[in-house]
């Protein structure tokens, strides 16, 4: 329903929506120790412009997480960005508006401990 520069801007909301979303999941992970699994748990009512739904989250294992908007193409493609989806599916120049959600994403490798220095 948007067009020009009005599907710009509610694409801009979008991604702040997600990225508030992400910045909430990741101050809940501070104080419990995980990450939600609800927009609830976190008290977040943040809604996806596009379809006015909640923004969509996911927690993938203990060390990342990813909140995103369906996006200007109003399907939501699993968390995938445009440039994910290009890369597995290539460039479709066919489509009004590429596949790709946008995305807000964490992801942390875990921590090695440190290799003891050997005594001589």
């Amino acid at each position: 329903p948007y067009s020009g520069l009005a599907r710009w801007l509610v694409a801009v909301s979008a991604q702040h929506a997600a990225t508030r979303t992400l910045v909430a999941a990741l101050r809940y992970r501070c104080k419990t120790g995980v990450f939600p699994t609800s927009l609830e748990q976190m008290g977040v009512r943040e809604i996806d412009p596009f379809d006015g739904k909640p923004i969509r989250i996911r927690a993938d294992g203990a060390n990342a997480f990813s909140a995103w908007s369906i996006g200007k193409n109003e399907i939501d493609d699993g968390g995938i960005t445009q440039s994910e989806w290009e890369a597995a599916h290539g460039k479709n120049e066919e489509q009004p508006e590429p596949p790709g959600d946008l995305v807000a994403r964490f992801s942390e490798k875990p921590t090695l401990a440190p290799t003891p220095k050997r005594s001589k």
